[in-house]
């Protein structure tokens, strides 16, 4: 991919419940390699890795918004407002954003800026985790 042009993107969604030392031990050898790092808070740590261990790391921080890290420098991110009702996806919704705006042309905090709106416009619906589910009709 990268003899192509391509970049390695990657939201490690570590889940201490569901990764042992194996899941985590692949997760991080992806990470090292990785061009952009975007964990949720706590994930590079869960990994054994630093804010400068990719050379763009953008961490969200929930309804603090978002730590972009590139070059040695730090900006923080805020959140707008938004009346959440279910955080469920937010991170995916903001990884997601984040590369849609990155790959046209926005710099990392304008990404970031972006994607912190997409991910604050989530939180306001109902996810997939919780939404109720209709069993079809018989008969």
């Amino acid at each position: 991919m990268r003899h192509a042009g391509g970049r390695v993107a990657l939201d490690p969604n570590v889940r201490p419940e569901a990764a042992g030392p194996e899941v985590v031990a692949r997760i991080r050898s992806v990470a090292l390699v990785a061009d952009v790092l975007l964990p949720a808070e706590g994930e590079l740590e869960a990994l054994g890795l630093s804010g400068d261990s990719a050379p763009l790391v953008c961490t969200t921080l929930g309804p603090r918004g978002a730590r972009v890290q590139l070059d040695g420098a730090s900006e923080l991110v805020a959140a707008p407002e938004a009346n959440e009702i279910d955080p469920t996806g937010a991170g995916d919704t903001f990884a997601a954003a984040f590369a849609v705006a990155t790959l046209n042309g926005a710099e990392p905090v304008e990404a970031a800026r972006a994607a912190a709106i997409v991910a604050a416009s989530a939180v306001e619906h109902l996810g997939g985790m919780e939404a109720p589910v209709r069993r079809p009709r018989q008969g």
